[in-house]
């Protein structure tokens, strides 16, 4: 997943389009080969998982009329891309109810492409020479990173209890045969007791632990970025305050940043539209290691 939003800056889209004129072909051929998809109540067939779809990329419709392609690679991209639109329409399916998934995929698929096309118009204009990337997994708290060698650091944190990841997200993590029980108690945000205040305590280790290793692989004089929300309903449950008195998440990551030697530079508050109810600002807290 994150690898196709890597190759989404470069990668071409002219089969993007095509996809997009073939929206509810191209639907369907992912819905047949996941042996249709699974919601929370269904204990029916187990679907395909992600190994069935590499043994065909290119066989997936673009049109009525396009014959598969030989260029494997663009293929391959484009493939992927229709890949994790479709794991998006479905997953919000389950959650949503409103609107079926291949409806969702229509449109799913269109702000795919509007980023994609907005960002490589912005790297052609300004003339951006990408670098290269190196998607992995690992644990932000324990980096596999040499001491003092990165120039930057970009991360947003787990938002405390707002969200539930791996329920949100459990149609995906089903998809690449993700153990939920054993990333559920690795998780951070996740991992704890089942008392809301055993889990800020661990959420507050692990948050401090990752901007220790951030700081130990940043070089000097170099920033750490953290796009933070804030979930204060959440926190004034468990302190048993008035939400203008709770700690800020923001602020909780300025602090323990400061332990490890980061000291905040900047500041930006930003708005969140459509999760007013959960959460209505996010900050951009940037950290410059002393």
């Amino acid at each position: 997943m994150a690898r196709t939003k890597v190759d989404a800056l470069s990668m071409p889209l002219d089969r993007v389009e095509k996809a997009m004129a073939n929206s509810d072909k191209v639907f369907d051929y992912f819905f047949r080969k996941s042996n249709s998809p699974i919601t929370r109540n269904t204990k029916a067939k187990k679907f395909n998982s992600y190994d069935s779809f590499r043994e065909e990329e290119s066989k997936y419709l673009t049109s009525k009329s396009t014959a598969p392609c030989s260029d494997t690679d663009e293929i391959k991209l484009t493939h992927n891309l229709l890949l994790l639109a479709y794991l998006d329409s479905v997953g919000y399916a389950e959650r949503s109810k409103q609107k079926s998934a291949k409806e969702l995929f229509k449109g799913i698929l269109q702000r795919y492409y509007f980023v994609c096309k907005k960002a490589q118009d912005a790297i052609s204009k300004t003339r951006i020479t990408l670098g290269n990337a190196d998607v992995s997994v690992g644990d932000a708290r324990e980096l596999e990173v040499e001491s003092s060698s990165i120039n930057g650091v970009l991360f947003s944190p787990p938002y405390s209890f707002a969200i539930d990841y791996i329920e949100n997200d459990s149609f995906h993590l089903k998809f690449f045969d993700v153990d939920l029980s054993d990333l559920r108690d690795r998780m951070i945000r996740l991992r704890g007791g089942r008392l809301l205040l055993d889990k800020y305590e661990c959420y507050r280790a692990d948050l401090g632990q990752a901007l220790k290793e951030c700081a130990r692989v940043l070089k000097p004089r170099c920033l750490c970025t953290i796009i933070s929300g804030t979930n204060s309903s959440q926190l004034s449950t468990i302190f048993k305050t008035s939400k203008e008195q709770v700690q800020g998440l923001h602020e909780l990551t300025a602090e323990l940043g400061a332990d490890h030697g980061l000291k905040l530079v900047k500041q930006f508050e930003r708005s969140i539209h459509g999760m007013s109810n959960t959460m209505r600002k996010e900050y951009i807290v940037m950290l410059q290691k002393v």
